[in-house]
């Protein structure tokens, strides 16, 4: 009995040890939920500077009166500050740094802000009012990013444009020494005319090359509940020869259709992304003028909010929060290595403190480490560290065929950055996967027979 004893620890040491997924995440208290704030942050307004000293953190106060702030961690110094600004009844809901490091964009409802880099501390804020069309028109900003290779482009943000009864998703772009200095962008493409309830692009990323922009519509009319492809240099999703109306590809799913994330692999050999879509979580392919879900009705959750982000090496994807917070808040990975989702980890660790009532909101990852900050209800700010098996190896790309749409000539495309090289897989763990590990409990069943075939004679 006892060497049936040992044999059965054994092979429960091996199950756990080798099929658990090789994901560490460890969390650290920065800075507790405050119910006298009653400040949220939103998805996308954690911005990292690109050169990593410090991020800065943008959030409204939601009730009269109304004020906006941002946050400021320096990494180094693992040091939280706060400064309030002066912009009455006005928001701060999403922020990106430029490429150089010298400003941020900070978007909210119908104005943008521009934050200027201080190393010594805040910098100042500034109302940009150079807009094209704001005359005429009602623009709404939303998601803001920069160019995932060319430093040198201006930055693009997602907006509504409502003009008189119809509304319209357009890319806009910031360039400072530009007249106006906020223009539409339409080389990729725009929405159709809606009447009624407007755009909410308030998701976007890049592929990893630049090549295109995939945009998810948050409360979409019923006809646009998905995401649109905008392709600036027609090569692979071109918008319409007619209409310039940019390629749309439908989610499913009626009201779990409105898109609030999006979660792009960084790397270029891998054209995937995984996108939360009012709970129902779902990953698309991108194939030669088209995008194929590859998981679409398999992953399923109830993630109630929508935040995230793939790390530098884009093999594991941060998904923010899960519907329940008890026992203790849950987030959701996905594993572009393995392939598969974890839809229940849970935020746990030995110096964080679980807070119920608020929920985690917004995410955003280190630009080179594998560590990043997380935020909440109520000014609920706290880091997280991912430690990823020595054996991870980088992902393993879907193969895309060559497409022979001839490329634009209008906007060359960026070509600054080498493709990076998968780095070869280690020799596979015998009882890693399902089939060592039906070999490894199999031969151990036989020693257990046999072992107990001794004991009896």
């Amino acid at each position: 009995m006892k060497v049936v004893s040992f044999l059965m620890f054994m092979m429960m040491f091996f199950v756990f040890a080798f099929n658990t997924a090789a994901v560490e995440l460890v969390f650290e208290d920065i800075r507790p939920p405050d119910s006298s704030t009653t400040a949220n942050f939103a998805n996308s307004s954690i911005a990292w500077r690109p050169q990593g000293d410090y991020a800065i953190l943008v959030s409204t106060r939601v009730f009269y009166p109304s004020s906006v702030g941002i946050h400021r961690y320096v990494l180094d110094e693992g040091q939280l500050d706060y400064q309030a600004y002066t912009f009455p009844d006005q928001n701060f809901q999403r922020a990106e740094f430029s490429a150089d490091g010298t400003y941020a964009l900070i978007t909210g409802d119908q104005k943008i802000f521009r934050y200027e880099h201080n190393p010594d501390g805040f910098g100042t804020v500034t109302e940009l009012t150079d807009i094209e069309d704001s005359a005429s028109c009602t623009i709404s900003f939303f998601d803001v990013l920069r160019h995932p290779v060319d430093g040198n482009e201006p930055m693009y943000i997602m907006a509504n444009v409502n003009c008189g009864s119809t509304h319209q998703m357009k890319v806009y772009r910031y360039d400072p020494l530009a007249s106006p200095q906020i223009y539409a962008d339409v080389t990729g493409g725009v929405t159709p005319l809606v009447t009624g309830t407007g755009y909410e692009p308030i998701t976007a990323a890049w592929q990893a090359d630049g090549l295109y922009m995939v945009i998810g519509n948050y409360q979409p009319s019923s006809a646009h509940g998905g995401f649109f492809v905008w392709d600036p240099h027609h090569a692979l999703f071109p918008p319409h020869h007619q209409t310039n109306v940019m390629q749309f590809f439908s989610v499913g799913g009626g009201a779990s259709a409105n898109v609030k994330t999006l979660c792009m692999s960084p790397v270029s050999t891998d054209p995937r992304f995984v996108m939360l879509a009012m709970g129902r979580v779902v990953r698309f392919t991108e194939y030669p003028t088209t995008m194929v879900a590859d998981f679409p009705s398999a992953w399923h959750e109830s993630m109630v909010v929508g935040d995230s982000g793939f790390n530098t090496s884009g093999s594991l994807c941060i998904f923010v929060e899960h519907a329940n917070w008890l026992p203790h808040h849950r987030i959701l990975l996905y594993d572009s290595v393995g392939d598969e989702i974890d839809l229940e980890f849970p935020v746990v660790g030995p110096n964080f403190t679980h807070h119920t009532g608020v929920r985690i909101s917004s995410m955003k990852w280190h630009p080179f480490l594998n560590m990043g900050l997380m935020a909440g209800g109520n000014r609920w700010i706290f880091k997280f560290e991912y430690f990823p098996s020595p054996e991870e190896p980088t992902p393993t790309p879907t193969p895309v065929e060559p497409t022979n749409t001839p490329i634009s000539t209008n906007t060359p495309i960026p070509t600054n950055t080498p493709t990076p090289v998968p780095t070869p897989e280690p020799p596979p763990i015998p009882a890693a996967g399902p089939m060592g590990l039906g070999l490894l409990i199999g031969l151990l069943t036989l020693l257990i027979h046999f072992s107990r075939r001794k004991t009896t004679d």
